[in-house]
């Protein structure tokens, strides 16, 4: 209940937005998702850059 609860707040904060990922990617500023920065170590990896370290997890 208590991500519904935050999700009830952050959604009418962080929107609207252009998209879905816009608004995605701004309440993910303050949501500690468990597969943080997974999407953006596989756009790095296909980009042949080095992956991203999670922010949340330091085993990640």
């Amino acid at each position: 209940m208590d991500l519904l609860a935050a999700l009830d707040r952050l959604i009418p904060a962080y929107s609207p937005g252009p998209d879905f990922a816009a608004v995605a990617a701004r309440m993910g500023r303050v949501i500690p998702w468990e597969y943080d920065f997974k999407f953006d170590a596989q756009l790095n990896r296909t980009a042949g850059l080095p992956d991203l370290r999670s922010f949340w997890h330091d085993n990640a």
